[in-house]
């Protein structure tokens, strides 16, 4: 790049061009970047939540599927579920009823009424308490899946906010560019007038200074009216 060509605006334009592109490709790869760290970020966040968001579901179909909100035929798989839950209850309840048959017959009761009433009383709130065990731990996995749900959905509208934000500060890096680009392309269009009339006007004012007569101390003229008028061919 010469001097001609700084003149003629040419390293004008060429130096507005590199900007231009420069100011492009940061642009472009700071929005590949926010992109990125925010897609790492929400799959990470996902990956976690996600897993407590299933079982969530997974308990609150198996809970609706007990109380029969879902037909019959799922309410009997979900009471085989809950009966395969706990393998120990059988064993238990007939710990318990071999117990009373033990202090039946040591009263002399066993196979009494009261024996057979109390063994069924036994059971049955044997069962009732696993029952409503296995329903209070179906809803505090509910819970817990509710919350993840909470947590995913905030997740979501995060996620496409600064996904938002940052193709919107991405487009107004890139208008910024090709407004500033348009502005030093067209002050280097320009700079040749510019520079010619600069010139011109430079001319113009040496000559001026020349064609005005030299002057003594005090203003005046250093030349007398007769010198003067005879130099009016020169100048």
């Amino acid at each position: 790049m010469g001097i001609l060509d700084t003149f003629l605006g040419k390293t004008g334009k060429k130096v507005a061009g590199e900007t231009l592109a420069y100011n492009q490709g940061q642009a472009d790869q700071g929005y590949q970047n926010t992109k990125n760290y925010l897609s790492t970020a929400y799959n990470t966040a996902q990956g976690r939540l996600t897993p407590y968001s299933g079982q969530g579901r997974t308990a609150g179909t198996a809970y609706t599927n007990l109380l029969g909100l879902n037909g019959a035929d799922a309410q009997g798989q979900a009471t085989e579920a809950y009966q395969r839950s706990n393998p120990f209850l059988a064993a238990t309840m007939d710990l318990q009823t071999k117990a009373l048959d033990r202090r039946s017959a040591a009263t002399g009761q066993f196979g009494s009424g009261l024996n057979a009433l109390a063994k069924a009383r036994v059971v049955d709130e044997t069962a009732s308490r696993d029952y409503q065990d296995y329903m209070s731990k179906l809803q505090a996995l509910m819970a817990s899946g509710m919350s993840a749900d909470q947590a995913l959905a905030a997740l979501d509208s995060g996620y496409g906010s600064q996904m938002a934000g940052a193709e919107s500060g991405y487009r107004s890096a890139l208008t910024g560019a090709r407004n500033q680009y348009a502005k030093d392309y067209t002050a280097a269009d320009i700079a040749p007038i510019q520079n010619t009339l600069g010139l011109i006007g430079t001319g113009i004012n040496a000559v001026n200074a020349f064609k005005k007569p030299p002057t003594m101390q005090g203003g005046a003229n250093y030349f007398s009216p007769t010198q003067q008028q005879s130099m009016n061919g020169y100048f």
